[in-house]
């Protein structure tokens, strides 16, 4: 015990480094003698800052306890020991013992800070999650601590033993630094070989890691849970039946006590979630006031595109464009029959990184034809997967639900869950975020109102945009595939459109809040 004495005497003063700390707290945790000579130390020292203090000490004091309460409500805190040290001790016995019990739980709570549990993960990214546990980045997750979210994107750090993301709505807990618990929800693991052994139990059962990449879902609902191996092994435990090892691209499916092997399908699961944009993103801007002569004039900053203004343009059988009230001014309304406008701007080409948001109105009416493209670029050539890019509405039964958001690159597809089918204005955007090979189904981010939108089905594919130099530019309202000679049906879209914008990278979810609102990124 006298070893520690010196320790002790500095960390009642606050003067002890976070790694002398973390063994104080380890030490305590094993030696009860130690525990309790360090919670006496405390109190004592509390009742003689009382007894000996002045102007400077009281000033002293509530510095270094302010600094040891770390995760306590530090506000609330220091507000009540300053009231009770505010007033004049000593005038009565009564206010004496009030102050010092202010100052004796302010010794208890730096007494739980020292027994309080290692973190089991460091919450590093978010992406438009709700408020619930108001999760912030760099903020430390706890053993015992339930961690819920409500909707978006969560990526966690587990301390050296791999990278956990969860998709809302989730509800997991970490009982131990190598064992959480799914209540339901969608998880993605990739893990380093200090956490080889990482334990995930399920309401069907219990999954180990053996080195691997692997992801699970449980659906809320039912309970039934589904397990994908994407590299490497697991093992898998379902009731009292003998432990099933699953490698690379095996999945199962199990609950209710049964079980089933299925195919992996990896895009299942978000992999890795985008860096942050960070100063002035280039981007061009149509604000879809329709001028006569039908254009649509562009505001361009830093994407050094020529002749970006949208020209309307009109299929036989069509009026083409006409002007409407939008969200902000006029917008563009589409007839669904051939009306479509064409920029000089070729769009974004490659991998690179790109967001695309607009404003949008769809009639509940909407016909099987009149959903395609409301947005795109590319140059489309059927042997050539992911060379194009387009954003619409989905309305074919056989790819998805009808009605939502749809992102389509030849070959791959991301599908929102939202039926925008309601004649109201609606907020859409679409964030391609960086990837050594960006995927449809796994690096695509769909908007609805500045609310991330759960991806009700997708289809991996590579993304490379191919950009022609003499071919078209970007097109509003009319589909990538469809050609004005072509015998078949027309492939244009039918819906007003307003403030359409293209950015040179990533946005956030809260910079896509602010373009919503009408701001700068």
């Amino acid at each position: 015990m006298k070893n520690h004495q010196d320790r002790i005497a500095r960390f009642i003063d606050g003067d002890l480094g976070e790694d002398e700390l973390a063994d104080l707290r380890r030490l305590a945790k094993s030696d009860k003698e130690l525990a309790t000579v360090i919670a006496e130390h405390s109190s004592v020292d509390a009742l003689m800052s009382v007894a000996l203090q002045d102007d400077l000490s009281r000033e002293r004091w509530i510095e270094a306890t302010e600094a040891r309460s770390l995760d306590a409500d530090r506000e609330t805190f220091v507000d009540g020991v300053e009231r009770g040290l505010g007033r004049r001790i000593g005038r009565t016995r009564l206010q004496w013992f009030a102050a010092a019990a202010v100052l004796l739980l302010a010794a208890v709570l730096s007494w739980n800070l020292l027994l309080r549990p290692e973190p089991v993960g460091t919450i590093v990214s978010r992406e438009s999650t709700d408020t619930i546990l108001n999760q912030r980045e760099e903020t430390k997750i706890f053993a015992g601590e339930p961690f819920r979210i409500a909707r978006g994107l969560v990526q966690i750090e587990l301390e050296g033993r791999g990278t956990m993301i969860l998709e809302g709505p989730v509800e997991i807990e970490w009982t131990a630094p190598m064992k959480a618990s799914l209540s339901y929800g969608r998880l993605h693991m990739r893990v380093t070989p200090s956490g080889r052994g990482y334990e995930v139990l399920t309401p069907g059962g219990r999954v180990v890691d053996l080195g691997t990449e692997f992801g699970i879902s449980v659906d809320h609902a039912s309970g039934m849970v589904e397990t994908h191996v994407l590299d490497g092994e697991v093992e898998t435990s379902v009731g009292s039946d003998s432990p099933v090892l699953l490698e690379k691209d095996d999945a199962l499916r199990f609950g209710t006590g049964q079980s089933e092997r299925i195919p992996a399908d990896p895009g299942q699961f978000y992999s890795s979630l985008p860096a942050r944009s960070h100063g002035e993103v280039p981007h061009v801007a149509w604000p879809m006031d329709l001028l006569d002569g039908g254009i649509c004039t562009a505001i361009d900053s830093g994407m050094g595109g020529e002749n970006s203004d949208l020209i309307a343009h009109a299929a036989v059988g069509s009026g083409g464009p006409v002007a409407t009230t939008g969200v902000q001014g006029g917008a563009v309304a589409l007839d669904g029959q051939g009306a479509y406008l064409e920029s000089g701007f070729q769009g974004i080409g490659g991998t690179d990184p790109r967001t695309v948001t607009f404003w949008l109105r769809v009639p509940e009416d909407l016909e099987s034809d009149e959903g395609f493209a409301i947005l795109s670029w590319g140059r489309f050539r059927s042997p050539d997967w992911g060379s194009v890019w387009q954003v619409s509405i989905n309305m074919l039964d056989y790819d998805g639900p009808r009605g939502r958001l749809r992102l389509g690159t030849h070959g791959g597809m991301a599908i929102g869950t939202r039926d925008l089918r309601d004649g109201k204005w609606h907020h859409v955007a679409v964030v391609l975020y960086p990837a050594l090979r960006p995927d449809a189904g796994k690096h695509v981010l769909l908007y609805v109102d500045g609310e991330f939108e759960p991806v009700s089905q997708r289809v991996l594919g590579v993304i490379d945009t191919e950009i022609d130099p003499q071919g078209h530019g970007v097109w509003v309202g009319r589909d990538i595939t469809h050609h004005p000679a072509d015998p078949g049906r027309p492939r244009y879209f039918r819906g007003d459109v307003d403030e359409v914008e293209i950015f040179g990278g990533a946005l956030s979810s809260e910079q896509i809040g602010r373009v919503m609102t009408g701001q700068s990124p």
